[in-house]
């Protein structure tokens, strides 16, 4: 058994660039070596990691079968742990004892551009903004509705100014 800790394939817990995704395996013969392999949709990427079971057969998460998740991601990946015998070929998932999958995409937030219409106002007069339209990224930019609960503010809070790339000495005002 081998459980990609805190993410999974189904798209209800997918991990973003960045993300550092752990392991637990179980299952194993006691205090045996074995391999743990990582995959980008089914190709070995690195190096195979040598482990040795627990008495009881299990192996804890460590950072040396860690994998943390690129950020090259230009839309859904698949990635796969898999736990192999020692000696055993990891270049093909068609060798694993065990192996566990996972999602990696880029949050919605990175995949669509707000375009605002310009507003032309007066001091002290109230002016009206109409909500953005919403440019897709890839492949041509082309106009799509709005994720459901995209909610609009001003970024006033550094915490909020870093999200939105703003930078750092910004001064946001919000009539």
């Amino acid at each position: 058994m081998i459980d990609a800790l805190n993410y999974d394939a189904s798209g209800d817990h997918n991990a973003f660039a960045g993300d550092k995704v752990e392991a637990t395996i179980g299952g194993l013969l006691p205090s045996r070596e074995y391999q743990v392999q990582w995959f980008r949709d089914g190709v070995a990427v690195g190096d195979p990691v040598k482990i040795v079971s627990t008495v009881d057969g299990t192996f804890a998460p460590a950072d040396s079968t860690s994998y943390t998740i690129p950020n090259d991601l230009t839309g859904p990946t698949n990635f796969t742990v898999a736990v192999f015998e020692q000696g055993t070929d990891t270049k093909s998932l068609d060798n694993a004892l065990a192996l566990d999958s996972l999602l990696a995409t880029t949050p919605v937030a990175d995949s669509y551009v707000p375009v605002y219409t310009p507003v032309e106002g007066a001091i002290g007069e109230d002016a009206q903004v109409a909500a953005p339209k919403f440019m897709d990224k890839e492949p041509n930019g082309t106009e799509v509705t709005a994720p459901e609960g995209t909610k609009f503010a001003t970024a006033t809070t550094d915490e909020e100014k870093e999200k939105a790339k703003l930078p750092a000495d910004a001064v946001v005002l919000d009539p």
